[in-house]
């Protein structure tokens, strides 16, 4: 099976739950990926391909359309997988040259079923689900039952509010080790989205926010974190509407599901320590006027895409460090982190208004 999904997170749950189906699977993180893959596959051809719906570069609908185009790929089934509720994207999913959908967050007997109906006949079908609720393994022998909740202090309904730890848990065939590790990179790997999607909602980005809220909504099904999911998708439905009077309620409502998941997953982590309040230090005339220059030439070189903006935005950040300026540092550092240069640049300018006591520059840098 190729599964294809740019969500790391997502990407491990459904390895889980296919691999302990006995499935064999290879991944790619992206429609153009997928399309290479697909193509290169002649001598062992894929049974099925679970296609996530939005990705970078190219996303499902695209790559489904242009693997259909090889006439030897007509009846290979491609499978989508969508978060969606939307009769519309479904259409969409068949209007590509889909044969069906997964729902996100997964509901492992539907994804069994789903599958063992289009790989009909295939050597390496996945077992159907059995009458328990979960399928046979690898060689035909049942998989092992879900742990108890509250076999592990962790796993209590009580130590994690807000989750439902039993269904996510089955997405991961009961690894509850693997389940921890997840639970604490979707933690780590979005500290800093709420201060993101600000920038990008600030900057008029509806799509870039629209992505983040995807991916975040996406992950958050598959681990259970059952409360965050329902703000999610509620702010996703508005940004794909461009609803943008009800854009500040619901990034609040979003911004307090994080705050509580960021809390809940830190008992998680022994070595978690509360955030500290940074001790405010004043920056002298000097030093700010040689620091708005430094961001002057940080703008220049993120509009060019250049890698030398990394360097200097991380001396930027450490000179800023305590001075009052959390959040936009917090932007530049997350969005210089993956290459976002349009969200880098939002905050530095941001940083340049706040620093720099003539309008004149302010207004030179932001009509640049």
């Amino acid at each position: 099976i190729l599964l294809v999904d740019d969500n790391e997170i997502n990407v491990e749950i459904a390895q889980a739950i296919l691999s302990s189906e006995g499935a064999s699977v290879q991944t790619a993180a992206d429609g153009v990926a997928a399309v290479a893959a697909v193509a290169a596959s002649t001598t062992q051809p894929f049974d099925a391909v679970l296609m996530d719906v939005h990705m970078p570069l190219m996303d499902g609908y695209e790559a489904t359309r242009r693997i259909r185009a090889d006439p030897a790929n007509a009846a290979l089934p491609i499978i989508a997988m969508t978060a969606s509720a939307m009769d519309h994207e479904r259409q969409q999913c068949l209007t590509a040259g889909m044969n069906d959908h997964i729902a996100k967050p997964i509901d492992v007997d539907q994804a069994m079923a789903t599958l063992c109906k289009w790989m009909e006949g295939t050597s390496d079908k996945p077992s159907p689900p059995s009458s328990g609720g979960r399928g046979l393994g690898e060689g035909g022998a049942e998989a092992p039952p879900l742990p108890l909740e509250g076999e592990r202090e962790w796993i209590a309904g009580s130590a994690l509010e807000g989750f439902d730890i039993p269904a996510a848990l089955q997405r991961v065939a009961g690894n509850q080790d693997l389940l921890r590790r997840l639970l604490l990179a979707f933690a780590e790997k979005n500290a800093t989205a709420p201060v993101r999607l600000r920038a990008m909602l600030d900057a008029g980005d509806v799509d870039a926010a629209f992505g983040l809220v995807h991916a975040i909504k996406g992950s958050a099904g598959n681990l259970g974190a059952t409360n965050l999911f329902k703000v999610a998708e509620a702010f996703q439905t508005a940004l794909t509407t461009r609803e943008q009077g009800s854009f500040e309620a619901h990034f609040q409502a979003f911004q307090r599901q994080m705050d509580e998941v960021q809390a809940t997953l830190a008992r998680l982590n022994p070595t978690f320590e509360p955030n500290v309040a940074s001790v405010a230090r004043t920056i002298d005339d000097a030093d700010k006027r040689q620091l708005v220059q430094d961001c002057l030439d940080l703008v220049k070189l993120m509009k060019k895409r250049s890698l030398r903006s990394v360097d200097l935005a991380d001396d930027i950040r450490r000179r800023l460090q305590g001075s009052g300026f959390d959040r936009e540092i917090q932007v530049l550092e997350a969005s210089m982190t993956v290459l976002d240069f349009k969200t880098g640049v939002t905050a530095v300018q941001t940083l340049i208004e706040k620093m720099s006591a003539d309008p004149v520059l302010s207004g030179d840098v932001l009509g640049n």
